[in-house]
């Protein structure tokens, strides 16, 4: 197996980047799990509100994959 870079960049919906982190996995399969702790990068937790995330995966031979959501947080 080789290993995945994956970053996850957090958005509000005006656009300010809230959390950017990245992280290198070996995955099972085809799945890469991370687990986001919906905090900024001053570590305080987001309020509750609808976010954007972007998530951007790359192996050892560059081959990348990319993909946007909506993170709803809710406490």
């Amino acid at each position: 197996d080789t290993n995945v870079d994956v970053t996850v960049k957090v958005y509000t919906l005006r656009g300010q980047l809230v959390r950017q982190f990245s992280t290198s996995k070996s995955p099972v399969s085809s799945y890469v799990k991370v687990v986001y702790d919906c905090t900024d990068d001053s570590g305080s937790r987001l309020p509750m509100d609808v976010y954007l995330y972007q998530v951007q995966a790359q192996d050892s031979v560059g081959t990348v994959a990319s993909g946007i959501g909506k993170l709803v947080v809710v406490n």
